[in-house]
Formats: C-alpha cells, structure tokens, sequence
C-alpha cells in the first residue's frame, strides 16, 4: 500500500475536525474583542494610576490628578492603590479567560453555556482582589500606615495572582473565614429551629417501620396462600382416593357377580 503524501495527511486531518457552528464562531470573535478590549484598559489604567515615584517621600510629591482615557481624576494615594488593586485582579483575571478560550476552541471544546462565564471573569476578579487588599491591610499593617509606606508592586502582583487562580483564592478566602468564625458550639439553631437531623433520623425510623411492616403482611399473605393450597391439593388428593377406591370396589363386585 502507497503511503499518504504529507497533504493527503492534512487533508484527511481537515476532514475528521469537527465544523464549529456559525453562532459558536460569531460568541468566540466577541468573547476575543471583548477580552482582548478589557485587557487593553487594563494595561493603560495601571500605567495611568501607578505612583509616579515609588519611595514613600518622592511618591507624596506625586500628582493627584490623573488622567485617564477622556477624564482627568483627582485621586488621594489610598484611592490610588485600590484602583491599581481592582484593575490588576481584572487584569489577572483576563490572563485566566484568554488561556481558558484559546484551550477549549483549539480543542473544539466551546461550549456556550459558559459565555456568561467569560463576561463576569473580570468582575470576578476584581471584587476578590480588592477582598484581599482589604484583608492584608487590615491584618498586616498598623492603622497609622500610610500607603505611601507599602510597595505597590506586591499589591498589584498578589491582585494579579487573586484574578488569574479566583477559584483558589475563593478558597483561601474562606479558610480565613473559618478562622474568623469558628466558635466552640458549631450549631446555629436556635430553641425554636427545626432539627432537620432528628427529623431524618425519625423519618429514616418510620420507613423502616413501615417496610418491616409490609414485609410481614407479605411473609403472612404468602404462608396463608400456601396453607390454603396446600388444604386445596389435600382435599383432591383425598377425592381421588375415594373415588378410586369406589372403582375398585364396584370392579370387585362385579366380578364376584359374574363368578356366582
């Protein structure tokens, strides 16, 4: 048998892909732009908002008029860290959503039940960065710290990292919830709270109940069937034995007549 020439290969290849559908294909160019858009905006607002100096004493010189896309903002340095948080979680989250699309069309994976997906990442990311800055800070720092004491860039890196791994960090979130709330009695309950366990437990209880109950009308229903077949093939088997008994002596007879 010949062997296939290297376009032979690539056209057999073309031919077994599956044909991604019009409307998946129009979702994947908007999810693209629209990626592609946010990530843009992204990387302009961190330059836009990123402190003009980075030691503590030049950095208060900075403006606090910024200028961003059409708009200039007058922003303090607090404000300043948290938009850079906000923007880099986004940015960290865009990181996820372009690996995510270009991962599943390339393994004609798509599926567009989670578009919605893909719109929220962003958002996603933010809010959980901004969570995390605001959870560093509270915990780490003195109150009396300002800002302009802290490095940016390991704000903005751990954003980065919140929005890229937002399932992890989801996660880690709620370990430190645990921590926060855990109190020696774990129920909730109050007097007049319903225990949905006791509940069970009685239900489970009753169905057993119940089941063992069945059974046994079934174990009686089935032994009093089989006492009354039983009576019933007696009572024929008895029949039969009479009747045979009345053959034989009517035989018996006759044949003593026909002897005499």
């Amino acid at each position: 048998m010949a062997a296939k020439s290297e376009n032979q290969v690539k056209a057999d290849v073309t031919e077994n892909q599956p044909i991604i559908p019009i409307v998946d294909k129009v979702w994947i160019v908007t999810l693209m732009f629209y990626l592609v858009a946010l990530g843009v905006i992204s990387v302009w607002a961190l330059i836009a908002f990123f402190p003009c100096e980075i030691a503590a004493e030049a950095a208060a010189t900075c403006s606090k008029v910024v200028g961003f896309m059409f708009w200039n903002l007058t922003v303090t340095s607090e404000v300043r860290m948290i938009l850079l948080v906000v923007v880099a979680g986004a940015l960290g989250s865009l990181v996820h959503g372009f690996r995510s699309l270009f991962w599943y069309v390339g393994n004609h994976g798509f599926v567009r039940s989670w578009i919605l997906m893909y719109f929220l990442l962003p958002f996603v990311g933010s809010s959980l960065s901004l969570i995390f800055y605001f959870v560093i800070r509270g915990g780490l720092f003195s109150p009396n710290a300002t800002v302009d004491a802290t490095s940016p860039f390991g704000f903005i890196g751990l954003a980065g990292l919140v929005g890229m791994f937002s399932n992890r960090a989801a996660l880690k979130l709620q370990e430190v919830a645990d921590s926060i709330f855990s109190t020696k009695d774990t129920t909730t309950k109050g007097k007049d709270n319903v225990d949905k366990e006791a509940i069970a437990t009685a239900n489970k209880a009753e169905k057993a109940t119940t089941a063992a109950v069945v059974q046994a009308d079934k174990d009686t229903a089935a032994a009093e069937v089989k006492a009354d077949k039983d009576t019933v093939a007696a009572e024929v088997k008895a029949d039969k034995e009479t009747a045979a008994a009345e053959v034989k002596a009517d035989k018996d007879a006759a044949a003593g007549e026909a002897k005499g």
